[in-house]
């Protein structure tokens, strides 16, 4: 198994009745010179069980059993115990196309790139049923094109791709937030790349709107952690080396972040109201990049003034044309 070229990174906390689907798509890979790292993140229900009678049966299964730290703590870990030349992570709820691993593997090692970026499939948990796909344009970024390319348009997800291992074991600092752990670990890979491909390959089946999933609880609190999530985010950004080379995709980015979280928001805007004004005047200093965004630019205006008066702007314009995503994981 230390011989592995592609290490399966497999965070696991209750999803016992998902784990079987995820599993068998790994191990049945056309690809077979792989190894999974199992990460239980102190599951309750009999996700361990299910570990415990994979790895049973196949050598390539590593399991890193912990208590219960948030998914990044678990992503983090199983980063750590992989010894594979390149690294994919799968959530223990999603689950691979049978040739995802040999297909991004070939374009890795063709292209010598640092991350390739496949599309997916979009799966309601509830049915099983294909609800929509994320796919990209065949593309070549560099160095800092990969981090604009995040903030304007996605994925921000750190699933879906094949990375370089020596490129994500670097110094990353992963936050222990709820939600939107993703995107500040992701714009962090971002800022180390040179090269990053992208394919039209939909290779991942992303199940959303899962029974018990941190996503599908309370709205507000998922909002409040994406929040805490993208300020994170900001922070590393605002502050960077190389921010005039991609200020107009954070301005953006910023600005649609706000406006997200002020909609679900109403009552608890007060605990963040510091990082709201900085991140506010940062959007207000910039905006020669909402010159043809005349809503945003409204929006920021009112943030500014009064808090209460962007929420209910925006709860108004949300009225008359919806614009957010219904669907979380």
């Amino acid at each position: 198994m230390n011989n592995a070229t592609v290490s399966i990174v497999i965070p696991i906390y209750n999803v016992a009745p998902y784990l079987s689907r995820c599993f068998k798509s790994c191990i049945n890979q056309s690809y077979t010179n792989i190894e999974l790292i199992a990460v239980n993140d102190g599951s309750t229900d009999d996700s361990l069980n299910l570990i415990n009678s994979y790895a049973s049966k196949d050598y390539r299964i590593k399991i890193v059993d912990k208590p219960n730290g948030g998914l990044n703590s678990a992503r983090e870990a199983g980063i750590k115990a992989s010894s594979g030349k390149y690294i994919t992570i799968v959530d223990g709820d999603d689950y691979l196309e049978t040739d995802a691993i040999e297909k991004l593997l070939n374009i890795i090692e063709i292209e010598n790139a640092d991350i390739v970026v496949a599309g997916a499939n979009i799966i309601l948990a509830d049915n099983n049923q294909l609800i929509n796909t994320i796919q990209h344009p065949e593309l070549v970024l560099y160095n800092e094109d990969y981090t604009k390319r995040i903030l304007s348009h996605g994925p921000n997800t750190v699933c879906m791709k094949l990375y370089k291992t020596e490129l994500i074991k670097e110094a990353t600092k992963y936050p222990n937030i709820k939600a939107g752990q993703d995107l500040p670990v992701s714009i962090q890979w971002s800022l180390l790349t040179k090269k990053v491909v992208f394919t039209q390959e939909l290779i991942y089946n992303y199940v959303v709107a899962r029974k018990g999933s941190t996503m599908s609880g309370d709205r507000k609190i998922y909002v409040e952690a994406g929040f805490q999530a993208f300020y994170y985010t900001f922070e590393i950004l605002a502050n960077h080396i190389s921010l005039k080379k991609f200020e107009k995709e954070l301005t953006i980015c910023t600005c649609s972040k706000l406006y997200t979280y002020m909609f679900h928001q109403d009552n608890d805007i007060e605990k963040n109201k510091s990082k709201i004004t900085e991140m506010g005047n940062f959007v207000l200093k910039k905006r020669k990049y909402l010159s043809n965004k005349k809503q945003y630019r409204i929006f920021i205006w009112l943030l500014l003034c009064n808090h209460q008066i962007a929420h209910t702007f925006v709860a108004f314009m949300q009225k008359i044309k919806p614009t957010l995503n219904p669907y979380t994981k």
